[in-house]
């Protein structure tokens, strides 16, 4: 199995003080020896956006430096890789997006699913959101 991260899920299994730390890390560690996580430019964006954000992170937000040094230990497990676009993501972004309201998540929501339905992956996350997407394999963990 190969799954894309979605930031839902970056941010509890980098942060050990998140709520959904003990469950981020049960999936990660619960995946078997030949899978792997994509992670790609959005999630990872996301991901550094949150770790330097006082708001969300409170007395442990990390400045620059830091939240870049948390992004690359996560490249330093073999079980992660980065990808760039897909071949097809603009495509699959148009169908996924078509008729579809406004919500104020909801272009980079579809832009992660897009991208998992073109390259064939399951999307990892805590966001029950992502079930509107057709066509999307999504592993959504129960928050605990």
């Amino acid at each position: 199995m190969r799954a894309l991260a979605d930031v839902s899920w970056l941010l509890p299994l980098c942060y050990g003080g998140h709520e959904h730390h003990a469950a981020a890390l049960r999936w990660l560690d619960g995946i078997s020896a030949g899978d792997r996580v994509v992670v790609c430019r959005t999630a990872q964006m996301g991901l550094l956006r949150l770790l330097s954000n006082p708001a969300v992170m409170g007395a442990d937000v990390c400045p620059s430096d830091a939240a870049w040094k948390l992004n690359d230990r996560i490249f330093t497990d073999r079980r992660f890789t980065f990808e760039d676009e897909p071949a097809g993501l603009e495509g699959e972004l148009r169908r996924l997006t078509r008729g579809f309201p406004y919500s104020p998540k909801f272009w980079q929501d579809a832009y992660l699913a897009a991208f998992a339905v073109a390259s064939d992956l399951s999307l990892i996350t805590f966001d029950q959101g992502f079930r509107k997407f057709q066509r999307l394999r999504s592993v959504v963990l129960a928050m605990e």
